[in-house]
């Protein structure tokens, strides 16, 4: 087998095997199955730093400081399974804007998918976020696989810098 292959296979086995999304370019479909949880997340020496809450992404000291991204659970179309994806402002900006129109309203979790389509590369990256024309059920096997996810915010404490700092009593947000 020549080196690209294996190269190729070893980076799809890690893709199938991780928890994260990767948009991939072109169409991704997904159906998000939680709430969508807002983050803070900076970097600093190739390390990411994650504060749930705005007061703890004040002290970051990072270089380039944090930015607001977001979390949900979501139901990758493409290979049926559930991914953490993250995004930036603007994929909730039009997220917003998708459940502000009528027939399209959701507060937690939509009854749709969205088709996110990612063009470009780095820092000319762009997404257009489209509800679906239609209602997509979950399945029996989704809804299986939906009660046996971690709720999300546990799934982010364990790696949140500012965890200490959140009163038990009040949500972080």
């Amino acid at each position: 087998m020549k080196l690209s292959a294996i190269r190729q296979n070893i980076k799809e086995e890690q893709k199938a095997n991780s928890i994260y999304f990767r948009f991939e370019d072109g169409l991704n479909t997904l159906r998000f199955v939680s709430e969508i949880l807002p983050i803070f997340k900076s970097f600093e020496n190739g390390k990411a730093k994650v504060y749930l809450t705005e007061a703890g992404a004040a002290k970051d000291t990072s270089k380039d400081g944090p930015r607001r991204r977001f979390l949900v659970w979501a139901i990758d179309r493409k290979t049926n399974t559930i991914k953490q994806v993250e995004f930036g402002g603007s994929v909730m900006d039009q997220i917003f804007d998708i459940a502000g129109t009528p027939g399209y309203e959701f507060d937690e979790t939509p009854n749709y998918d969205f088709h996110i389509t990612k063009t470009g590369e780095n820092l000319d990256t762009n997404y257009a976020v489209v509800g679906a024309r239609s209602d997509t059920p979950i399945t029996e096997d989704e809804k299986q696989k939906i009660l046996g996810l971690e709720p999300l915010i546990e799934s982010v404490k364990k790696d949140a810098v500012d965890l200490k700092e959140i009163d038990p009593n009040q949500p972080p947000f």
